[in-house]
């Protein structure tokens, strides 16, 4: 299972059963996918799924690999989450939470995509395989 954050004009959580290479389609928009400079998309960095201190997630620590500037200057002209470092950025879904940062340290390696759509709109894709049914099915019921 994947989670896909679209932003712009609003934060929507969704999920998606297969990965989604260089380009998806939301609604009747076409989204492109930024590969990361001469290599192919797939990898942006390792992420940690945040989670308060009863366990639910709540979003993400994405830390950057090297030769992802394209991406990160995308995902700053949009406004997209906080930067906690250059190269750490933070996506809270639900404003303000408390995050219990010592169960927020899952150091993900796999799937990661951004992409972005015919008006600058920006959207995430996650691998969310680590994550419960219950954990998905909560986060995208609050979209």
């Amino acid at each position: 299972m994947y989670l896909l954050l679209r932003f712009l004009p609003a934060l929507l959580l969704a999920t998606r059963t297969e990965d989604s290479p260089g380009q998806i389609v939301l609604g009747s928009s076409s989204f492109s996918e930024i590969p990361a400079e001469g290599k192919g998309g797939l990898f942006l960095g390792f992420y940690d799924w945040l989670r308060t201190p009863g366990g639910s997630v709540v979003g993400l620590d994405l830390t950057f690999h090297d030769g992802r500037e394209a991406v990160q200057r995308v995902l700053r002209e949009a406004g997209v989450g906080m930067w906690l470092t250059r190269d750490v950025l933070r996506v809270v879904f639900d404003g303000s939470v408390e995050i219990d940062e010592a169960a927020s340290v899952d150091q993900e390696f796999s799937v990661s995509r951004c992409y972005v759509g015919p008006e600058g709109q920006v959207a995430l894709l996650f691998d969310a395989s680590e994550l419960t049914e219950d954990d998905c099915y909560e986060l995208t019921s609050r979209a």
